[in-house]
């Protein structure tokens, strides 16, 4: 491209004196910026193999145009567009599939230390002391949730307790306007409100009562969903060699756990996996999903809920062998 542009350039006005080369450089700059999503690592690269120091605004100019363009025509860079395509949907090194499919259920703790919001500022440091400088959470008399107080904002003023003891109370000092977690929402949600308004917990309510039922902390978050990538590779190494011969053709683990794979019942075929909830109807997990296209199977474990069945679709599952068992031979989808 550097090098017709260049040709335009000699056509339009042929008194000028000018070089290919630099055209070339800032075209293959241009290439590079477009294609790694890197401009000034490409307008580097190129400057350093010149040696030019006029060759800068050029190179500047257009790698950022092509920086631009290519942005709006296509969010994935060359490194990313791959994965993209095998459904693996990556936000900062993360892939959110992972993060939505993982619920609140699986990470949150029941153990947690709260203040009630009229607390005075001694009990407040003295929570925080007991409870190793984590956060607090901020409940009424009702047990419902008012706000989280966190650890850090306050060290600067554990000296000063004394003077702050009439001052200050806990609703005064807590962080109030997020939305608190439930047990069924999923932990993307909930790791974008604690980036939001820099929460290292948030309180995890009952959908009822509406009261608080435990806490979820970002490194559990972050530990589950390593162990989620380390399963899901696990998953695929066992599914790739797994041949289903017949609807019983199974893998019992040690541990109680079964995995096996089944050709899920006509009436499945065009429903989303949200929508058949098989862990809600059966007590089994849909580990990943075998598509079975031009004599060849393509398997995916980091699936979206959205992810809807067809007709050679089939389903690697695990659960206890009596929950999988009920599930093949059931004729009713509801």
């Amino acid at each position: 491209m550097g090098f017709l542009f260049y040709l335009a350039v000699v056509a339009l006005f042929p008194n000028f004196n000018i070089s290919a080369g630099g055209f070339i450089l800032a075209g293959m700059s241009g290439l590079i910026a477009g294609a790694t999503r890197a401009p000034i690592t490409a307008i580097i690269i190129f400057f350093e193999m010149s040696g030019n120091i006029h060759l800068v605004i050029p190179l500047f100019l257009t790698s950022v145009f092509s920086f631009l363009v290519t942005s709006k025509i296509c969010s994935q860079s060359v490194f990313t567009f791959k994965l993209k395509l095998s459904n693996v949907n990556l936000q900062k090194g993360i892939d959110l599939n992972i993060l939505k499919r993982l619920k609140i259920s699986e990470v949150y703790n029941k153990e947690f230390e709260s203040v009630n919001v009229s607390d005075n500022f001694n009990v407040i440091v003295s929570k925080l002391l007991h409870n190793k400088n984590q956060d607090l959470t901020v409940i009424d008399s009702r047990g419902e949730i008012r706000g989280v107080i966190i650890a850090n904002d306050l060290k600067g003023s554990v000296e000063d307790k004394e003077n702050l003891q009439q001052l200050l109370n806990a609703g005064e000092l807590a962080i109030t306007g997020f939305t608190p977690v439930t047990l069924h929402d999923d932990c993307f949600e909930a790791l974008k409100t604690m980036h939001k308004f820099d929460l290292e917990i948030l309180p995890v309510i009952d959908e009822i009562s509406k009261r608080i039922i435990g806490i979820v902390n970002s490194k559990d978050i972050i530990t589950s969903y390593y162990k989620k990538v380390e399963t899901i590779e696990l998953i695929n190494d066992i599914a790739g060699n797994m041949v289903l011969k017949d609807e019983f053709n199974a893998l019992h683990l040690k541990i109680g756990f079964t995995i096996t794979e089944v050709v899920p019942p006509l009436c499945m075929v065009g429903s989303s996996i949200r929508q058949l909830n098989l862990f809600e109807k059966f007590k089994i997990e849909v580990l990943a999903i075998k598509s079975n296209k031009n004599d060849t199977a393509e398997i995916t474990a980091n699936f979206s809920d959205d992810y809807i069945l067809g007709e050679k679709d089939s389903l690697v599952i695990g659960g206890d062998a009596r929950n999988i068992k009920r599930f093949i031979t059931t004729k009713n989808c509801n």
